[in-house]
């Protein structure tokens, strides 16, 4: 009996614990920085979302930042979210289960490469792009399932320069993982994004950094929104 006690109470606690990562992507890293660059790509589109036809978000975590704009784009337009961190694609799924114009798929982005025969006009990398080991290569999938015209958005943090305070930063991310299960990736360097974009045939329409008066923590990250497509 107090064996069984015991592993009901452990349970309990896993299931706690399994919950925290969603809790603390949802109500800070959403809330207080992805959504807010979800909602300046849109106004970006704006004008151009009826004549999309698939939209394909990488790195879609919980889709709370894709939700805030689900209302912007046009129900004939397929959007498929991807993710390889099963801590949140129930609570993605769950999130559009009253949208079946949306998919949301546990993948790992890489294997998008068997998948040419489906074209987007819009590819999302919602951070996700600092993750990948061979960005190369990544960048050359993306630009094949491109559609003509097609759009490429990167929304990311960039620092301009090597510091201390980005030293420390580099330090504290892999324990804000541990902690978060959100993985910010590597440090990435504006010159450094930028020249692999030219290097990889891409030109950069739009780059933006987002600032607040009243969101520290949009303003102490950097972030940026890149509108890209191929030259």
């Amino acid at each position: 009996m107090i064996g069984s006690i015991f592993s009901k109470i452990f349970s309990f606690i896993r299931f706690i614990l399994s919950y925290i990562p969603v809790l603390i992507y949802n109500k800070i890293y959403s809330v207080y920085l992805t959504r807010y660059s979800y909602i300046d790509m849109a106004d970006q589109w704006k004008g151009n979302e009826k004549n999309f036809k698939r939209i394909l978000d990488v790195g879609v975590g919980t889709g709370h930042p894709l939700y805030s704009i689900i209302d912007r784009i046009p129900k004939s337009v397929q959007v498929t979210g991807i993710d390889i961190d099963t801590n949140y694609i129930p609570a993605a799924k769950k999130i559009f289960s009253q949208h079946p114009n949306v998919e949301i798929k546990y993948m790992n982005f890489y294997d998008m490469e068997k998948e040419n025969s489906q074209k987007y006009d819009v590819i999302i990398f919602s951070s996700s792009f600092m993750l990948m080991p061979d960005r190369v290569k990544a960048l050359e999938i993306a630009k094949n399932l491109l559609a003509d015209n097609g759009k490429i958005y990167f929304l990311m943090t960039l620092f301009q320069k090597k510091g201390i305070i980005q030293e420390m930063a580099g330090k504290v991310k892999p324990y804000l993982k541990y902690l978060t299960s959100i993985d910010f990736g590597q440090i990435t360097y504006e010159n450094e994004f930028t020249n692999v974009m030219k290097e990889n045939g891409m030109n950069i329409s739009y780059m933006k950094r987002l600032t607040s008066k009243t969101n520290l923590f949009l303003n102490t990250f950097r972030f940026f929104v890149v509108e890209t497509n191929k030259a």
